[in-house]
């Protein structure tokens, strides 16, 4: 497991630069177990850390809420550095065909596109800073890009404001022009133009991987898969490309998590040469790789496990999207089930939990499958990762946590650990 304390190390200067907090002695990962803010220890397997600086809380308001203006997220957190996202990008050929204001007809003054593509026989938005498909004089514009970012949005699907906090990340950590980010829109049907893809607003949905509505069906997870591997992995215009990071934060979170353990895209022949990792920010629950779950003694980590008994749900919480029972037949999960769990275990995922994020607002999951899982965000994840520990010792999955930020994209995305997080 990378050790991400010398990232962390190495941004202080920057963000002493633009006033913010000197990171020097914040969160670290290694491949044995590292204390946190408050000296525990997170034990084998998946190992811990958590920025030693923090300040004032940024609240927890409601995941659509709080992904709505990422400038908001990133100045009233006091764990981030608020940066402007108009700085263009530009990895290499002529600058001026470069910018989205040049080679999209959909651009923003923040320096991103919105780019209609085809998948999977119809259409799809996804926010980015780069031509996808490069028209003349295009084709260099990706020369230089060593890494691509796909970020998930939330419930608010505000596609664009996940990108600025991307984009102001990438700006802190020095990477703005080595660096490909892809925002996808999974949009209701009442915001899908004819002949786009569009996701039911209701129940799970695109956050676990569910079909389109519009025909022929597509999965939210093999949307990103062909979007990875039709415009990226299988384009020549990439030859500098060593990495792929998919993250996302709150309902993007549970997304991240779940796509991750399901997916196969690292393994297709097109990905032969690039790292993959997943950062799974704030969601409201998590899948579970097999029946135990906390037994609600105790404070992680030091809690233990076990199958419910006597619970309300004792006899569906393993379900879709809480476990690996029920998974409806074609789903993408399903026609994915038999590497299920050795990729995820051994795939290179880190959980950022923010410290704050303690409060039960209306979008937190509370359903009995999700509270036998904790009573907050913060809770969940901190149970999730003493799971892993007691039940899968062999992973080495990383945990961070953000002193000062609640369930803020912003916060999280801009903090120091969470920009060496994306960019180690």
């Amino acid at each position: 497991m990378r050790a991400l304390a010398s990232s962390v190390a190495l941004l202080a200067l920057a963000f002493a630069a633009c006033g913010g907090p000197d990171p020097a002695t914040s969160a670290s990962t290694s491949a044995s177990a590292t204390s946190d803010s408050s000296g525990s220890s997170a034990g084998a397997g998946l190992t811990e850390g958590s920025e030693a600086s923090g300040g004032a809380s940024s609240g927890s308001a409601s995941e659509s809420a709080t992904t709505g203006s990422t400038s908001t997220d990133a100045t009233t957190s006091g764990d981030t550095t608020s940066t402007s996202a108009a700085t263009t990008s530009t990895t290499g050929g002529d600058p001026a065909l470069c910018d989205p204001a040049t080679f999209c007809a959909d651009a923003t003054e923040e320096g991103m596109c919105r780019q209609a593509i085809e998948l999977g026989g119809g259409m799809f938005h996804v926010w980015s800073n780069l031509p996808l498909d490069p028209g003349p004089g295009e084709d260099d514009c990706h020369a230089g890009v060593e890494r691509v970012v796909v970020v998930q949005h939330g419930n608010g699907r505000t596609a664009w404001s996940y990108f600025n906090s991307l984009q102001s990340a990438a700006e802190l950590a020095g990477v703005a022009t080595t660096t490909l980010i892809l925002a996808p829109h999974f949009p209701a049907p009442l915001e899908a133009p004819d002949g786009f893809h569009s996701w039911s607003p209701l129940s799970s949905g695109w956050k676990s991987g569910d079909d389109s509505l519009t025909m022929p069906p597509l999965s939210s997870f093999a949307a990103v898969d062909l979007l990875l591997l039709d415009h990226v992995l299988a384009s020549p215009h990439y030859p500098a490309l060593a990495e792929v990071v998919v993250t996302g934060h709150s309902a993007g979170g549970q997304f991240t998590q779940r796509y991750a353990l399901s997916t196969a895209v690292d393994a297709a022949p097109e990905a032969a040469g690039v790292d993959f990792r997943f950062l799974v920010l704030n969601p409201s629950s998590y899948l579970y790789l097999d029946p135990y779950r906390w037994d609600g003694q105790g404070t992680p980590p030091a809690i233990d496990f076990a199958i419910p008994a006597g619970s309300d749900c004792d006899s569906d919480y393993n379900e879709y999207k809480y476990g690996l029972e029920a998974i409806p037949a074609g789903h993408y999960v399903a026609e994915h089930l038999g590497t299920i769990p050795d990729a995820y275990l051994a795939r290179d995922v880190t959980y950022l939990l923010g410290e704050a994020d303690t409060l039960q607002d209306a979008d937190l999951d509370t359903s009995c499958p999700a509270t036998l899982q904790g009573e907050h965000r913060l809770e969940r994840g901190q149970v999730f990762a003493a799971y892993l520990n007691a039940r899968f010792p062999e992973q080495s999955h990383g945990l961070l946590t953000v002193p000062g930020v609640g369930h803020s994209a912003g916060g999280m995305y801009t903090s120091a650990t969470g920009v060496a997080a994306l960019f180690p």
